[in-house]
């Protein structure tokens, strides 16, 4: 806010502008507190231009009509602002690429409720239509286009760069990645001059060299994702791999450690969050396919019958 007002827009400006939104995934889902601070500062009211983009949804903010977690509407209300601030150039590659991730992954959500339903499952989910998939996969086309012919450049820059702050960098890079995979998951098409492989690949790097407190959480990205793909159990095994030193008798599990080994206890909420990366259901399909990273698990306090 400060920024706007003294006519600033930096890598700093645009990190904040990112911040301020992804309060929708830091807070549980709760679209309420990214809407009421939206509309609590004048010099955001550009921003109200979302309101065009998605009018049955954010009515429905408005009216305080959705939950205080994760739905449908508060996704496209959050995509709706980062539509609004890479219109007007407060955004990088954190904004254009979590665009381009969370678009795609909302068409395989989708389309997987659609395959679900057809085989008896997921009965009390909306019936999606093959156009709403469309329309999200042309999203997530879009947004990836936009950043696809610059990311060789962005990346072999990497810590050196003047214009984009290094964690936005690496979130950028996790989720054009990861829509990628979607994408191919989708059964949709989209040539990218870098492979998912090879940008996690340096995002992992990033991550360990420069943010070491999201290398954990950049591995479990990348391995979630693979399996989207049917990747061989070779890749799987090093996507998890970073995990393998831990043991928590001689530590106490925290951050993204804690949740992967806590994901034993967890119930699945809902169809979405079973694609979150340390969902039990991703933990444990990992588990079977890597016996390594199911030995891992054991010597963490799991058992056989967590992973049924």
């Amino acid at each position: 806010i400060k920024d706007i007002k003294n006519g600033i827009n930096d890598k700093y400006t645009k990190s904040d502008a990112y911040f301020i939104i992804q309060r929708y995934f830091n807070n549980g889902g709760n679209i309420y507190e990214v809407y009421d601070y939206v509309n609590s500062h004048p010099e955001l009211v550009f921003m109200k231009e979302a309101e065009d983009l998605q009018p049955v949804s954010f009515d429905k903010v408005e009216k305080r009509h959705l939950p205080f977690t994760y739905s449908d509407d508060g996704m496209y209300v959050y995509l709706a602002y980062l539509e609004i601030l890479q219109k007007h150039g407060y955004a990088d590659i954190a904004i254009a690429g979590s665009l381009a991730g969370q678009y795609a992954k909302m068409a395989y959500y989708k389309k997987m409720i659609r395959e679900d339903k057809s085989i008896g499952k997921s009965l009390s989910y909306p019936d999606y239509t093959q156009d709403a998939i469309d329309l999200d996969i042309n999203k997530a086309l879009f947004f990836s286009e936009k950043i696809k012919n610059n990311l060789p450049e962005i990346i072999s820059e990497a810590t050196t760069s003047n214009s984009i702050v290094n964690r936005d960098l690496l979130i950028g890079s996790i989720q054009y990645a990861s829509a990628l995979r979607y994408l191919q998951a989708s059964g949709v098409n989209f040539h990218s001059p870098v492979t998912s492989g090879d940008i996690f690949s340096f995002a992992v790097s990033l991550a360990h060299k420069s943010i070491p407190e999201l290398y954990l959480s950049t591995a479990i990205a990348n391995a979630s994702t693979l399996l989207l793909v049917k990747p061989n159990n070779n890749e799987l095994r090093n996507a998890v791999y970073p995990f393998f030193d831990f043991n928590s008798r001689t530590n106490k599990p925290t951050g993204v450690v804690d949740k992967v080994l806590k994901s034993r206890f967890e119930k699945s909420i809902s169809r979405f969050s079973d694609l979150n990366a340390n969902s039990r259901t991703n933990i444990v399909a990992l588990a079977n396919k890597v016996p390594e990273f199911k030995k891992w698990l054991l010597s963490n306090d799991w058992g056989e019958d967590d992973f049924r």
